[in-house]
């Protein structure tokens, strides 16, 4: 960009620039030396909106804005005279005049992006190869003002960094891919204000912010972070910015009424200068007293707020700063600036008649800039600190080191070295590169800080089961969305709770307790869930064995029921056969609850059912058994006995039995249970699903307490003789009690021992083992007997122990 003249830039298009400099390459300014406008309120044409002129009113004179000016015009000297960093480059600025007004700044900004050597912008499709007026936009100070220029230059992704704008909303690199800063975003405010409020143990505040995105988007911060700790906002408010439109002061008064209503001791003011000036004046006047404020950097040490008068009977006031460097030889270049300012009061001229030759420390002056001189003559060397303290300082300190990013940029661009630069380069605005301390770390590795700027550090590759990969935009919709659950999780008060961990990137975040991740990962993957799958090899096998199973039950079932009039039905049983049956079809079935990916559900309930259709089954075999010992071995007690426990005392039982597991099973699901756990597998990306109780003495007493049945049944027909010409029940309940018995017997040293992931296996293995050593030791011989032997399906062949039913009996007595 080749140098202009003094004439070119001192009104262009109805713009008048406060201060410029010509140079080869232009930096573009916005910074508020007024406070109030001229031609906002009451609009009823598109007219230009302006900024007050300061020729009768000294009062709306901002002299913070003026002090900020002077630091650019301070760096950009040192640049110039600097034969390092760009030696043989004269940077030039255009400085404009924003007043804190949105409206005002949009027609320089417009100005900035025209074409350069020109004062219009060209319509494109593509502006690669445009170039604009000036190569980087310095401000606005607003978080309210610099979204709306940040839209602007992300068009031309043109290098736009602001001094003081903190919005977290600018950080959305996907809305605002051009827009840098040289100061926090709000973010880090809020969390600090929040642990302030922590520290102290405080759970009940007021939150109130300016009506601004500065103050709305920082007391909402407040208020998710405050949510997250649990600490309660009793009040959240905000104060309205344009106080001279109608109803806005007693908006403020209505705020602070309902402050000293409540009754909260801590209040929460997330508030820009103005508003906060405000608001505290009307606090001091309501005389509400003894309160603590915290309050946020715009307005915690500004000299308007500090001078309000009785301000310190407000009670305790605690705030955040940003942190400043040092400048050496701005406090010189200031002093010396003003010491020029009074001699030109003395001397009664101005700037439009002194020229450039009478003021040196003011370059081409124009219309503004001698409005401007009018308005500060007041200050002279002896009020320097109105530009040089603290709050100041920390600003301008900002605004020195967003020119120097700007010229180290430059720097790089134009490959200056060993006192030479290549300044006839071909390039573009938005070839501009970043100046940093250290490269940005690769996806998956986090900062280790090597000096006390976090811009500064060294990369690690994050370990596995870490990663490392959030952008602000992903953070920020996190974040919100993180904010609104919590609401409604304490409107609802339901148990959800989710990962809220804030990270600036010094460190790595862990994967759920589901996930993994390899070394140096930018992302979690979900593990493989292992578990007894129906389409496994062992599961499709247990399901054949299943359904083989079950069609033989339901096999000897109809056969049953289509013999249920036969001696051999009846003498052994009856119907009571067909609940045994059906409790072996009970124990097959519940094999299901075995395969596949196990639940809460599942663990619970699946012991239960695989332990009362083992004593329904034992049951029915047990009341055989009691009938056989009776009938055997207390033969002289047969008619008696015999006869009230056919009628009766069968059921009593089966009842008692199923009773004493039921209460077991009542134990197991109240007490311990069963419980879905989730533990990780041989390698660190597979999860082994499995049911595990803390205490296992429920699950051995219910397999026990049949155990212990099957052992009853084969004590009560292990030693009983039968004659040879009568059918021998006893043995086959015998038979099959220990097929069942050591089938169980085998289970209780490799349950315990086995992989997980096949514990299910063995227990279903158990189950259809025992199940089918009933069905074949004691169901098979009477179907053999069906189908093969009829000549031995008599009455006389089962009336042996009195299990005869009733046409057994009939047939007998005829005899």
């Amino acid at each position: 960009m080749g140098k202009g003249s003094a004439t070119e830039t001192q009104r262009l298009n109805g713009i008048d620039a406060i201060y410029t400099l010509p140079g080869d390459y232009t930096i573009g300014a916005l910074f508020p030396f007024h406070t109030s406008t001229v031609g906002l309120t009451h609009r009823s044409r598109p007219e230009e909106v302006t900024c007050e002129s300061l020729v009768y009113l000294y009062l709306s004179f901002y002299p913070f804005g003026y002090g900020m000016s002077l630091a650019m015009i301070f760096a950009i000297d040192e640049i110039n005279n600097s034969t390092s960093l760009l030696p043989d480059v004269r940077l030039g600025y255009e400085i404009y005049d924003d007043c804190f007004e949105t409206m005002v700044s949009f027609l320089p900004s417009l100005l900035f992006l025209s074409k350069a050597k020109s004062n219009g912008i060209d319509i494109l499709c593509n502006y690669t190869k445009y170039r604009n007026r000036v190569i980087a936009v310095l401000g606005p100070w607003t978080s309210e003002q610099a979204i709306v220029t940040a839209k602007l230059c992300s068009l031309f992704l043109f290098p736009h960094i602001s001094y003081g704008a903190s919005s977290e909303q600018l950080s959305n690199k996907k809305i605002y891919p051009s827009f840098l800063r040289a100061m926090p975003s709000d973010r880090n405010q809020a969390k600090a204000i929040v642990s302030i409020i922590r520290k102290f143990n405080w759970n009940w505040i007021a939150g109130i912010g300016s009506d601004d995105e500065y103050g709305r988007q920082g007391i909402e911060l407040v208020q998710e972070y405050a949510l997250f700790h649990d600490i309660c906002i009793g009040y959240i408010e905000v104060i309205p910015t344009y106080l001279s439109l109608p109803n806005s002061k007693q908006k403020v008064s209505e705020i602070v009424g309902k402050i000293r209503q409540m009754n909260v001791n801590v209040i929460v003011l997330f508030s820009s200068e103005g508003p906060a000036h405000e608001f505290l004046k009307q606090v001091v006047k309501m005389n509400i007293t003894r309160k603590v404020w915290i309050g946020s950097e715009a307005w915690i040490k500004t000299t308007v707020v500090t001078h309000i008068p009785d301000i310190e009977t407000i009670g305790t006031v605690i705030g955040t700063v940003i942190n400043s460097g040092r400048m050496p030889g701005f406090t010189d270049f200031v002093l010396n600036h003003l010491t020029n300012i009074r001699i030109a009061k003395e001397q009664n001229l101005s700037a439009e008649l002194g020229g450039n030759q009478l003021f040196p420390f003011w370059p081409y002056p124009t219309e503004s800039s001698g409005q401007l001189l009018n308005a500060i003559q007041y200050l002279e060397p002896s009020n320097l600190s109105v530009v040089l303290d603290q709050p100041v300082r920390r600003t301008t300190f900002s605004v020195y080191t967003a020119v120097y990013s700007i010229a180290h940029a430059l720097h790089a661009l134009l490959k200056c070295h060993n006192g030479k630069c290549q300044n006839t380069a071909s390039w573009y605005n938005w070839q501009v590169p970043p100046s940093h301390c250290s490269k940005n770390c690769d996806l998956g590795q986090k900062k280790i800080a090597i000096s006390l700027y976090s811009c500064c550090f060294e990369c690690e590759d994050c370990p596995g089961g870490t990663f490392q990969n959030l952008t602000a935009t992903i953070f920020k919709q996190l974040v919100r969305l993180q904010f609104w659950l919590m609401v409604i999780h304490k409107m609802l008060m339901v148990g959800i709770m989710f990962d809220f961990s804030v990270t600036d990137g010094f460190s790595c975040n862990d994967c759920q307790s589901d996930e993994w991740s390899p070394p140096k990962s930018p992302a979690c993957f979900k593990k493989t869930l292992q578990y007894l799958s129906w389409d496994s090899p062992v599961g499709v096998a247990m399901l054949l064995l299943m359904v083989l199973e079950l069609s033989l039950i339901l096999t000897v079932m109809v056969l049953f029921l289509l013999h249920s009039n036969a001696p051999i039905v009846e003498g052994t049983g009856g119907k009571m056969n067909i609940v045994t049956l059906t409790s072996l079809a009970l124990l097959c079935c519940s094999i299901l609850l075995y395969l596949g990916e196990p639940s809460e559900f599942i663990c619970k309930s699946r012991q239960p059912v695989t332990a009362f259709s083992l004593t329904m089954c034992i049951s029915t075999l047990l009341v055989n058994s009691m009938q056989i010992l009776l009938s055997t071995e207390f033969a002289g007690l047969t008619k008696s006995l015999l006869h009230r426990y056919k009628q009766n005392g069968q059921y009593i039982t089966i009842c008692v039995s199923l009773g004493g597991q039921g209460a077991i099973c009542y134990f197991w699901l109240n007490t311990d249970g069963d419980f879905l756990m989730k533990t990780t597998g041989k390698s660190e990306d597979t999860l082994v699903l499995f049911c595990k109780s803390d205490s296992e003495v429920i699950f051995w007493l219910m397999l026990g307490y049949s155990g212990l049945q099957a052992v009853a049944c084969f004590m009560c027909t292990f030693l009983i003789q039968t004659p040879a010409e009568t059918y021998n029940l006893a043995r086959e309940i015998s038979v099959s009690m220990l097929f069942f018995t050591t089938t169980w017997l085998c289970f209780i040293p490799i349950y315990p021992a086995v992989n997980k992931k096949y514990a299910p296996a063995i227990q279903i293995s158990a189950s259809l083992l025992s199940s089918f050593a009933i069905l074949a030791a004691y169901f098979i011989p009477k179907c053999f007997i069906i189908w093969f032997k009829p000549q031995h399906n008599t009455p006389e062949y089962f009336q042996m122990y009195g299990l005869q039913g009733r046409n057994v009996s009939a047939t007998h007595s005829l005899s």
